[in-house]
């Protein structure tokens, strides 16, 4: 008994001892922070100019938020558990903000002049600038004006009371993570010619952009400060900001790589928010998170001629290399002669001394890997260089924002046990553009109801490409993220989830966190990629992937998994065979003239005759309920999402 005694001592000492240490370095944390402020020189006059007027700015300010909460405790005198509950919490945040602000300090020369040093940072300014021009905004309720922001903010907001969403893990616990995306040679920035050079109907890009987002150009006019300014002027004067604000608003890879960025920039503020030292941060955010481009053609555009399109996409990634911190690109190296040089994959970095990229890591390969599918190969080449323990796949087309980069580490949170993909819904930002975008955008709307089924109670979601996450350590030990056989795997994604759940790994699906998807807007290539989801379902169902994992399922699972791929075409199909069928049916009993038509024909009103009648010898209407009720099964889901989502008048 002594010697447990004893044991449970030295865990208390070390207990106290590690307590000790924390509230020395944060004391000496606390400690730097003033020599630091002590540096800053104040004005002699601090005290007699500014301290008593901001004292007595606040004094009165409180007075006033004391106004509003006796207003609000007063209101709806009766007695009831959601009263009571509501009282409790303003008086809660009435005391929160007294502790919080504490004006008496600020009659405090030594507290004010220290006070003072602090707002000088460059930090500071920046939040009193930002507070000062929302203050000064015309709108007073500071509700903005697009409405994509409003959908992000109540997307936001409404994610909070979310019961999935629960307490995250501190950031030094939070393991890294990589998002990855592919990329061959889509637009990266719009050039000049692109934007001014007149199209069929001789509109402009810019000005069917500037169609596209009035609002979204007013605030960027009066962002810049050229409110009243002709287009042209703007184009002229202020090109590189006229030139991001037009790529962000289309599928570009700056949109994808300025949004999915915004981790970093999340992380940065959590973990000033957590109280770590500047000089830890962005060592910290390093080691949690990286944003990994794979551009398979990249070195081809490096070597392209310097007036080309290729060598202009090759500079604009430069640039943003340089600009973000976060950002890494690899590409597939291609040998002039593959008899004196290899293939390989390298990785770019940023040399110190001269500030211009080079290729910092170069990984041998045995040939040309791009044999099969590009995107899936494109992806498993350049795994190697993903350091984080996830993996997010991602398409060049998407876009990330502030907001749901917060919620990221509780979604890294849900990796238990064996749950080796965890998933979340998309946005489609592109459906303002037109109708064919619309309908793009609604059918993958359905399609995300429907993964919300298939992870239960169907259990047969799988991968379906992005903005899934991955754990990398099984990624990497079992075939990687997709299977690229040509005519095969043409959905090279799905296969990745089958080999997850043969293997005993799980799949879920979360929805307190979201992320922008942009959508084809053409007819002809909305028209495409309809024909490859259909057709990749006829593939699916002869590889051999899907014989052996239904052969561990039950009954349910598999009619499941058969109507979550070829089986839906084919309710489709039938669906619109009905109809037809339905029409010819009609047609042919009305030629006909049969008995049983004429009983319930249509019956046309005369003037004397107010009400339809069902009688054999007046005639009557022929029940077509049925064909309300084509397709009414499908369309159901759709339905529902869309009335919690957007309320039941809108939905």
């Amino acid at each position: 008994s002594e010697g447990g005694g004893g044991g449970g001592g030295g865990g208390g000492g070390g207990k106290d001892g590690s307590s000790s240490r924390r509230r020395r370095r944060k004391y000496r944390r606390g400690r730097r922070k003033e020599k630091v402020w002590d540096e800053i020189a104040a004005p002699d006059d601090l005290m007699e100019v500014h301290g008593a007027r901001i004292a007595a700015a606040l004094h009165d300010a409180l007075l006033a938020v004391r106004e509003l909460c006796s207003f609000a405790m007063a209101q709806d005198g009766r007695w009831s558990s959601v009263n009571n509950q509501r009282k409790y919490r303003i008086s809660q945040l009435y005391s929160s903000l007294l502790d919080t602000i504490r004006a008496d300090l600020l009659r405090d020369p030594e507290h004010l002049r220290k006070v003072a040093a602090a707002a000088t940072t460059p930090l500071a300014r920046t939040v009193c600038s930002c507070l000062l021009r929302a203050f000064h905004n015309s709108n007073p309720g500071g509700q903005p004006r697009s409405a994509e922001a409003q959908r992000q903010l109540m997307f936001f907001c409404n994610s909070l009371r979310f019961t999935s969403l629960k307490q995250p893990s501190t950031l030094a616990q939070v393991r890294a993570w990589t998002a990855f995306v592919p990329y061959y040679a889509e637009d990266v920035l719009y050039r000049a010619d692109e934007l001014t050079k007149p199209l069929e109907d001789e509109k402009t890009l810019f000005s069917l952009i500037i169609a596209t987002f009035p609002t979204d150009y007013e605030n960027f006019k009066e962002r810049v400060g050229v409110l009243g300014m002709d287009d042209e002027v703007i184009l002229r004067d202020h090109w590189k900001e006229t030139q991001l604000w037009a790529s962000d608003r289309t599928q570009s890879l700056y949109r994808c790589i300025r949004g999915v960025c915004l981790y970093g920039s999340a992380l940065r503020l959590l973990a000033r928010l957590e109280g770590h030292g500047e000089h830890e941060v962005e060592r910290l955010v390093r080691s949690k998170f990286e944003f990994l481009v794979s551009c398979q053609i990249f070195g081809k555009m490096r070597s392209a001629d310097p007036s080309s399109m290729d060598k202009f996409k090759a500079d604009a990634i430069e640039e943003l290399i340089l600009e973000y911190p976060d950002l890494r690109v690899c590409f597939v190296h291609v040998p002039a002669d593959p008899k004196k040089e290899d293939f390989a994959s390298c990785l770019i970095g940023v040399d110190p001394a001269t500030g211009k990229c080079r290729v910092d890591y170069r990984v041998k390969l045995p040939g040309n890997p791009i044999i099969g599918e590009g995107k899936p190969e494109n992806q498993n080449q350049a795994v190697v260089f993903a350091r984080g323990a996830y993996l997010q796949t991602l398409d060049m087309n998407q876009d990330g924002y502030m907001g749901e980069a917060y919620k990221f580490r509780n979604l890294l949170d849900c990796f238990h046990g064996d749950i080796i993909l965890v998933g979340f819904p998309e946005v489609i930002f592109s459906e303002t553009h037109g109708a064919v975008a619309q309908f793009a955008a609604i059918a993958e709307f359905i399609f995300q109801t429907f993964q919300r089924f298939m992870t239960w109670p169907l259990m047969v979601r799988f991968h379906y490409g992005h903005p899934d996450v991955w754990d990398k350590g099984f990624t990497m030990t079992n075939g990687g993220v997709s299977k690229a056989s040509k005519m095969i795997h043409v959905a090279e994604d799905f296969f990745g989830g089958v080999n997850a759940i043969a293997r005993g790994g799980k799949v879920i699906f979360e929805e307190f966190i979201e992320c922008g998807k942009g959508r084809d807007m053409g007819f002809t290539s909305v028209n495409g990629f309809e024909q490859k989801v259909s057709g990749s379902s006829g593939t699916i169902c002869m590889s051999r992937d899907l014989f052996r994992l239904h052969r561990g399922m039950d009954t349910f699972r598999i009619f499941s998994l058969f109507f979550s791929g070829p089986g839906f075409f084919i309710s489709m199909m039938q669906t619109a065979w009905c109809v037809y069928l339905y029409i010819l049916a009609h047609a042919t009993l009305a030629v006909a003239d049969l008995e049983i038509y004429r009983v319930y024909r249509y019956f046309k009103m005369t003037e004397t005759q107010t009400s339809l009648s069902l009688s054999k010898e007046e005639g009557g209407y022929y029940n077509s309920i049925y064909a309300v009720q084509l397709g009414l099964l499908t369309v159901l889901p759709l339905f529902l999402k869309m009335t919690v989502d957007r309320g039941l008048r809108d939905g």
